[in-house]
């Protein structure tokens, strides 16, 4: 599972699981409503911000896989469709022809076929209950990503709601450090919303956090773990042995500079 070359089989079900488990962290918050078809997802919440609402067209997308997304964001909802390098060119010119932009630079799809080794080192790394999310892991994600405080609080909550979703946090002594949420859909489990502010990053949190959630969520039914990673966040998930199966053309309507900038990102 390393490189680009992978498997194209192994690259769909990677999107397949990235699809499933997006589903049950950003869908159906509000009042829209996420879908999935064999060449593309919706995972809306409704919520007024693009971080929040998260799309998907998968290799040999094609304009009609791109009009069923559309469908699924109604009037000009805040949102993003990630783009397999595998989709049809005419893909991203519909979206752009619809008012999107094109990110900068290419995001990778990545997969982890084992546990990793935790390496929490000198942190504290625990699953925390609602009542920690709300108080520590919401006002953390919120400054990472440059997201309203009540929309991330409105999120999470349906997440946690869901059973399949659970948030872990590093932590020094009391100070709240990194969170990343581990999603289980199936056989996959998936990272989102990986968060440390910039003013807790290279302090070795973030690897702390992510390694041990991985490690201690997964179980014998688990056969991978995906995620579509930053250009922030490519060499940690690297050294964690993330291996790159596919390349995505990240597309936004609505980010905000601060979301862009948190991502590595830049509007073309």
């Amino acid at each position: 599972m390393s490189g680009a070359a992978t498997d194209p089989d192994e690259t769909r079900d990677c999107w397949h699981a990235l699809a499933a488990t997006s589903a049950v962290y950003y869908g159906d918050v509000g009042d829209a409503v996420s879908g999935r078809g064999e060449r593309w997802f919706a995972a809306v919440s409704g919520l007024a911000h693009c971080e929040l609402n998260v799309c998907g067209l998968l290799p040999g997308a094609d304009a009609d896989d791109v009009h069923a997304v559309l469908r699924h964001l109604p009037g000009d909802l805040p949102c993003i469709v990630f783009v397999s390098e595998h989709a049809a060119p005419a893909a991203r010119t519909l979206l752009v022809q619809h008012g999107f932009d094109l990110g900068a630079e290419v995001e990778p799809l990545m997969a982890l076929p084992r546990p990793p080794q935790p390496r929490p080192g000198p942190f504290t790394v625990d699953p925390l209950d609602e009542a920690e999310v709300i108080a520590h892991a919401v006002p953390l994600m919120a400054e990472a990503h440059h997201v309203p405080v009540d929309l991330v609080d409105r999120n999470v909550r349906a997440a946690l709601a869901s059973g399949a979703a659970q948030a872990w946090m590093a932590r020094d002594d009391d100070e709240p450090l990194s969170v990343v949420w581990i999603v289980r859909a199936g056989d996959a489990l998936a990272v989102k919303e990986m968060m440390t502010p910039p003013r807790h990053q290279r302090r070795g949190a973030g690897a702390a956090v992510l390694t041990t959630a991985l490690a201690r969520s997964w179980d014998d039914g688990v056969r991978r773990a995906v995620l579509l990673s930053s250009v922030n966040g490519t060499r940690l998930y690297g050294a964690t042995g993330f291996a790159v199966v596919d390349r995505s053309t990240t597309t936004f309507r609505g980010a905000e500079p601060g979301l862009l900038e948190a991502l590595g990102q830049s509007a073309t």
